[in-house]
């Protein structure tokens, strides 16, 4: 017979409470929360400045871009970059 160890015990207890009911949330979301609500868009509004205005030149996005995370070994950051159109490399 093994002793009793508190801590693994009580590790095994939380572990089939909350993993049963973390996988039950996930798999029955419903469909809205899966990606993007059009109903939300009655809740947040472009403003002025989101929308295009004649005679603005419109740049462009560059990417995706990856970066390797020095923190975490085999992880990486995905990244793009917004170039306007009047920038000059030079």
């Amino acid at each position: 017979m093994q002793p009793f160890h508190p801590a693994k015990n009580l590790f095994l207890l939380l572990a089939l409470l909350i993993l049963p009911s973390a996988l039950g949330q996930q798999t029955n979301r419903p469909a809205a929360s899966r990606g993007r609500d059009p109903q939300m868009d009655a809740y947040y509004k472009l403003g002025p400045d989101s929308t295009s205005l004649n005679g603005v030149p419109e740049g462009h996005f560059d990417g995706p871009f990856t970066l390797p995370s020095e923190v975490y070994p085999g992880t990486q950051h995905t990244y793009w970059v917004y170039v306007p159109a009047q920038y000059d490399p030079s």
